[in-house]
């Protein structure tokens, strides 16, 4: 049997990286077990007991009850002959045969017995409220049937399990399993005009759009299966039978937040079957793709190592001309630092023409987390985004005009410059820029580890290095910085350590 198993506080002086988020391991295989005309033993007669029985009744299983005592909802399942009553405690023969037992733990001497003959019979036994002493776990379900929904903690929290099949349910449409009984009756007919399964599968991807789900499940159980059969062999009309070409999506994941993934964004991911994604992209994001999708993982974290852009480029054109759908997920937008741009040239030389779909850049996220109004009437009239990284040949103060970019009237969101903020902040006041200007610099942005500390440009002029290595940082400079409310609490602190 089965054992169970606001931002960050405002302090540079922190050292040592935080632990990365790790995958939580699976702790049961979710899966539907088919019970139709199969027998299933419950020990004892409670009322915890009987819900599993109504539950297995629905299934089509054959209840098999042992109980010393019935409670009321129990005995009425017995009185209608739902579930057969067949003794006061188990046998081994009333045992055999079994393929799932329910024990509500009431009676020790039954639960004893039944423990000790589970696995040679080869019976999975789920011990009511006990995840500990469970070879499976019940789910709580959404039943729109056909269409069903199982959500679980893991045994962890079957309140929380219920708390979340509510919402879920609260947002299902109630026609969803009249919708999926008419959707069934039309398999056939798109299997004789599809003939590959990769052709059906991007026909069902484009025909089910959210809006005409919701849709359709308003119709009635009349109305339904001609309007779904209607609609069906409309968009029939137009597919050819032969395996789609494949294409390809630059999308962006945003800062990390996937709440700040667009709708498109959302549906891309939904259908995508191959997805190479940079290493930023988190892991909230990354659990939105497909199940059955490839996942490649071809971006690097600042410092690390990086699989070569033009072996992306090939690896996005490979398994385009294979005929799938391929998501190139870029963090924050695919044009905003992201080589979207030669991505999209090298695709076009190619013959391909990707679809772009832009997602929201570090400065627009971390900034609204802030507060920070990144432009305001008679403060900050403009917006510059800046690459404090060095391109190929590039060296020295030929890299970057920093002096030219020192309008106070501007606001400043320096990206990647960890490396070079000092020598940036140092050209910033050269070129006139008040020392006294207010600076946010923002870790892992939009993310739980978001970390934010203030400073001036002054004192980043001192900047000695990233102590927080590895994780993504964002500099935004200029007068706006001030309006975020947590800049007034910050300024009767040392603001920023400089070594």
């Amino acid at each position: 049997m089965r054992s169970s198993s606001t931002m960050r506080r405002n302090d540079l002086s922190i050292q040592g990286g935080k632990a990365q988020d790790q995958e939580a391991r699976l702790e049961y295989l979710p899966l539907f077990l088919s019970v139709t005309h199969q027998d299933v033993v419950i020990l004892g007669g409670s009322d915890g007991a009987a819900a599993k029985a109504r539950l297995l009744c629905r299934a089509g299983a054959r209840v098999r009850l042992f109980a010393r005592t019935l409670g009321p909802e129990m005995g009425d399942l017995v009185r209608t002959g739902q579930v057969a009553l067949a003794g006061d405690s188990p046998t081994l023969d009333g045992l055999r045969g079994c393929r799932l037992a329910f024990d509500d733990g009431a009676d020790a001497e039954a639960s004893m017995f039944l423990g000790a003959r589970a696995s040679d019979l080869g019976l999975l036994v789920n011990t009511i409220d006990r995840p500990a002493a469970c070879d499976f776990i019940v789910p709580a379900i959404i039943d729109r049937s056909p269409v069903v929904v199982a959500i679980s903690t893991g045994g962890a929290s079957p309140a929380l399990a219920k708390l979340v099949r509510q919402r879920v349910e609260s947002v299902l449409p109630a026609g969803l399993g009249r919708l999926a009984r008419a959707l069934s009756a039309c398999r056939e007919g798109v299997k004789r005009v599809l003939s590959t399964g990769r052709a059906r599968l991007r026909f069902w991807d484009s025909f089910l759009t959210d809006a005409r789900l919701d849709r359709l499940a308003r119709c009635t159980e009349e109305q339904m299966g001609a309007q779904v059969a209607e609609e069906v062999e409309t968009a029939l009309a137009g597919t050819a039978d032969t395996d789609p070409a494949g294409d390809v999506a630059l999308v962006g994941a945003g800062p990390g937040d996937p709440g700040l993934l667009s709708l498109a964004a959302a549906q891309a991911l939904r259908t995508a079957d191959v997805v190479l994604h940079d290493a930023l992209v988190s892991r909230e994001v990354l659990d939105m793709v497909r199940k059955d999708a490839r996942l490649i993982s071809v971006g690097k974290r600042a410092g690390g190592a990086a699989m070569p852009q033009d072996m992306i480029n090939r690896l996005m054109v490979t398994h385009a001309r294979r005929g799938v759908r391929v998501v190139r997920l870029k963090g924050g937008d695919p044009f905003i630092f992201g080589r979207g741009g030669e991505e999209q040239e090298h695709l076009i030389a190619h013959g391909i023409h990707p679809r772009v779909v832009g997602g929201t850049t570090a400065a627009l996220g971390v900034a609204a987390t802030l507060g920070i109004p990144l432009t305001h009437r008679g403060v900050a009239r403009s917006l510059r985004l800046v690459t404090g990284a060095l391109g190929e040949g590039m060296e020295g103060d030929d890299a970057r005009d920093w002096a030219g970019l020192a309008d106070p009237e501007t606001t400043l969101c320096l990206y990647m410059a960890g490396r070079k903020v000092a020598e940036a902040a140092r050209g910033l006041m050269a070129g006139g820029l008040g020392p006294t200007t207010p600076v946010a610099v923002v870790w892992s942005g939009c993310t739980p580890d978001q970390e934010c500390r203030f400073c001036t440009v002054g004192e980043l002029a001192h900047w000695t290095g990233d102590p927080r290595n590895g994780h993504p940082v964002l500099f935004i400079v200029g007068a706006v910085v001030a309006f975020a409310p947590a800049w007034t609490a910050s300024s009767d602190q040392s603001r920023f350590q400089t070594g």
